[in-house]
C-alpha cells in the first residue's frame, strides 16, 4: 500500500477531493496544505464546492463541485459531482487522490474501481451536537473502517492526541496514521512592538463557538488572569456559545 512516507520522494499527480470551501473558518490549514504540496514540486488538482473565480490565483488546477443546500445531502452531492468530473477524464493518471472523510463513505467504492490510491484526510472528528451529529459519526466510522480494510492506504490526522482517538477507535497499524499539524506562519504573526506580558496579555482564538468544545472556560481563564495582568481576550467565529 502506498503511504505519503514512500511517494514523497518524486513529484507526484494528486487530486484532492474536500468539502472545504476557502472562506470557511478552517479552510487555512487545507490551503496551506495544497500550497505545500505544490512547493515540493507535485502537480494539484483542487475539487471542492468554491466557485472557480476564486482559485483562480493559487498555483494548482481547479474544479467547481455542485454542493447541495439541503443539510444531510450536501456531502453526497459533493462526491456525486466529483463522480461525474472523474467520469469525463479521459485518462486517470491521478498517483493519489486525498479525499474527506465527509464524502469516503460516497466516493470510495468509485474510485477503488478506477484502481485510484486513496489516502484519507481526517482534519477534525464531527463536532456538531445536532440530529445531523450521528449520521456524521456514522461517515466518520465508515471512512476508517475502509483504512482498517486497506481499502485507503492511510489516513491523515491533525495532532498525536487525534491519532489516539482514532487508533482507540480502529486497531489501525500506527505507522498507517500519519498527523500533518494544523499549524501557523509565524512570518504572519511578526511585531516589532513588544509588549511585556507582566503589563498586558492578549489572548485571540479563532474557530467554532461552540458550547460542547468546552469554549466558555476561555472567558474564565481571561477572568482569572485579569486579576493579575491585564487582559484582553477576542473570539472570533460562530457558534451556540455567544448565543445568549
Amino acid at each position: 500500500m502506498a503511504s505519503p512516507r514512500n511517494v514523497s520522494e518524486k513529484p507526484l499527480n494528486i487530486c484532492w477531493v474536500t468539502v472545504r470551501k476557502v472562506n470557511d473558518l478552517c479552510s487555512t490549514t487545507t490551503l496551506s496544505l495544497a500550497q505545500g504540496l505544490v512547493n515540493y514540486g507535485h502537480k494539484l488538482t483542487f475539487l471542492n464546492p468554491d466557485n472557480k473565480k476564486v482559485h483562480q490565483n493559487y498555483p494548482w488546477t481547479h474544479v467547481e463541485l455542485f454542493k447541495s443546500k439541503i443539510k444531510g445531502r450536501q456531502s453526497s452531492s459533493i462526491a456525486k459531482s466529483a463522480k461525474k468530473w472523474f467520469k469525463k477524464q479521459l485518462k486517470n493518471n491521478f498517483d493519489i487522490v486525498l479525499i474527506d472523510w465527509q464524502i469516503a463513505k460516497f466516493l470510495l467504492p468509485f474510485l477503488e474501481k478506477r484502481g485510484n490510491k486513496i489516502i484519507l484526510i481526517d482534519r477534525s472528528p464531527p463536532a456538531d451536537v445536532s440530529l445531523f451529529a450521528k449520521l456524521q459519526w456514522r461517515y466518520w466510522k465508515s471512512a476508517w473502517k475502509y483504512v482498517l480494510n486497506e481499502k485507503i492506504s492511510a489516513g491523515c490526522v491533525v495532532s498525536n492526541a487525534h491519532k489516539n482517538f482514532v487508533s482507540q477507535n480502529f486497531p489501525i497499524p500506527l505507522e498507517r496514521i500519519h498527523v500533518l499539524p494544523a499549524g501557523v506562519d509565524p512570518e504572519l504573526f511578526e511585531n516589532e512592538k513588544k509588549v511585556s506580558i507582566e503589563s498586558e496579555i492578549r489572548l485571540v482564538y479563532h474557530g467554532r463557538l461552540d458550547k460542547h468544545r468546552g469554549i466558555l472556560a476561555l472567558p474564565m481563564l481571561a477572568h482569572k488572569l485579569q486579576s493579575n495582568t491585564n487582559t484582553k481576550l477576542t473570539m472570533i467565529g460562530e457558534g451556540d456559545a455567544l448565543n445568549n
